[in-house]
Formats: structure tokens, sequence, C-alpha cells
């Protein structure tokens, strides 16, 4: 037998909920609104039923006690009476003119917001296409090899928008194949935050070769085999290469054991030396990487 779905039932036990705090909030800002009006009923209550025990006093004798005690009273009460709830109403005007006042603001200050945030994208789009406009041209003369001109176009792009992604990776390029190799390795040490670090790093290496200066071009082919570049990874093991390096002797006993004794009784136990001064190797590479 299926089960019986549950959540048309929660559904309307939390649209009843819903309903409740709705009303309950209405009826809280009617009694807001309404409560200067509810005390002064209050007052005007409880001081006729003291006004009724002072009746009392005069025998039930409503001509003299209104002769004695009410009609000044009432007098004030007359008076007042207009000037309260005048006062009452310009409180309330008051804070209705206030509140509108300030839905009134809170409306300019979301309109400019809104403005500011349209005039932005608008600015940002023409920055956008002035920048791909110096880029076209750019890469334009990258590709006839003219890369002094290139450079021009390249740093007028990177002018409007500093953060121009292709701009910095055809700057860096355009270094490098134009032989600026000092310059290629302090600008992709200094933007590889932004570009892709395995790139960086490899055009890094790549130029400290070209320089001469064959141990950091190791460490940052190093650095970009890190980075997982396949590229930087194979100029690593070509720049610093796993060698065969010998760091002793050892003697080769009949039997196949090694001994490293020199003396007369090597491999008495083993059926005698085979094969003295058998020369040990160990895999290494030249240099040494311990961190980035």
């Amino acid at each position: 037998m299926p089960r019986r779905r549950k959540s048309s039932k929660s559904d309307g036990a939390i649209g009843i909920i819903a309903i409740v705090i709705a009303a309950a909030v209405f009826l809280l800002k009617v009694i807001i609104v309404l409560l200067p009006f509810i005390l002064i009923g209050a007052a005007i209550y409880y001081y006729m039923k003291w006004q009724k025990r002072k009746l009392i006093e005069y025998d039930n004798n409503f001509p003299l006690f209104y002769q004695n005690e009410l009609k000044s009273k009432l007098k004030v009460v007359l008076i007042a009476t207009p000037f309260i709830i005048g006062g009452l109403f310009y409180l309330n005007f008051q804070q209705q003119e206030k509140e509108q006042a300030r839905i009134e603001e809170e409306r300019i200050i979301e309109e400019a917001r809104i403005e500011k945030e349209r005039i932005n994208a608008e600015i940002f789009e023409m920055k956008k296409d002035s920048s791909n406009l110096f880029m076209e041209k750019a890469q334009i003369n990258f590709d006839k090899y003219h890369y002094k001109t290139a450079l021009k176009y390249i740093d007028s792009s990177l002018t409007i928008m500093p953060d121009n992604l292709s701009a910095l990776e055809l700057k860096g390029q355009t270094l490098y194949n134009s032989k600026k190799y000092t310059k290629a390795t302090e600008f992709y040490d200094e933007y590889k935050g932004k570009l892709n670090k395995g790139e960086a790093y490899l055009m890094i290496a790549k130029s400290f070769r070209k320089l001469g200066n064959i141990e950091d071009a190791v460490v940052n082919a190093y650095n970009a085999s890190e980075e997982e570049n396949e590229e930087g990874a194979k100029l690593y093991d070509k720049l610093n290469p796993l060698k065969s390096v010998r760091t002793g002797y050892r003697q080769r006993c009949c039997d196949g054991t090694t001994s490293y004794s020199t003396g007369r009784g090597t491999c008495s136990g083993h059926g005698g030396v085979c094969k003295w001064n058998e020369p040990i190797y160990v895999k290494r590479r030249k240099y040494k990487i311990t961190s980035k």
C-alpha cells in the first residue's frame, strides 16, 4: 500500500502559521497607532469610576456634585481635549512624514546604486572593447614578427585593462620571442599569480636557459613540473637528468653475494671472489631541488 504524502499537511500548517504571524503583526501595528487613544479612554474610564465614588459622598445629589466637583474639571477637560487630540494627530502626522521621507531616501539611494552599476558596466564594456581593439593589432604584429610594435599595442591594451589575461599572456610570449629574456623572467615572476603558474614557471625556465643560468632554469623547470606542466617536466629531465654516479667498489662473490672486504679471506664462505673491485653506481641528479 503506497504511503500517503505528508507534504500537503506540512504545507497547510506552514500556511496557517504564516497567516497567524501576519495577523499578529497587523494587530500589533493597529495597537501602536491606537495606543494614545486607548490610554486616554482608560484614563477617562478610571477617572469616572473615581468620580462615581465621590458622587456617593454627595448622597447621589448630582446637581450638587456637578456644581462642586465636576463643573470646573469638565471645563479643563473640554479646553485641553482639542489640544491633546490635535497634538496626537500632529505627532502621528510627523511620524508618517518621517516614514515617507525614509522610504523616499531609500528609494533614491537604491536608484543611485542601480544607476552607478549600469554606468560602471557600460564603462567596463567600453574599456573591454578598446582593450580588445589594441589586442587585435598586437596579435597581427606578433604574427608578422613585429615584436616591438606588438609590445606597444599590448601595453596600450593593459593600460586600459590591467587584468586583461590575453594581453598578459601575449606580452610574456612577445618578450621571450624578442629575446628580451631578462625582462621575460621578471614579467613572468611578477604575474605568475594571474597567469597559469605552470606555464609561467616554464617560460621563466626557458628564459634562464637562454641566459645561460642553468641552475635557475632547473629550479623553475622543476616548479613547472610540480604544477603538472608536461613540457616543464620534460625540460627538467633534460636539464637535470638522472645519471649513474660511481660511489665506490665492492667484491662479487662466486655465489652472487657481495662483500666490501678487501683483505685475505674475502668471500671465503661464499665460494671465493669471482670479481674484484666491482664499481657501485647510484642514480643522481646534478642539481638537488629542496623547495620552490
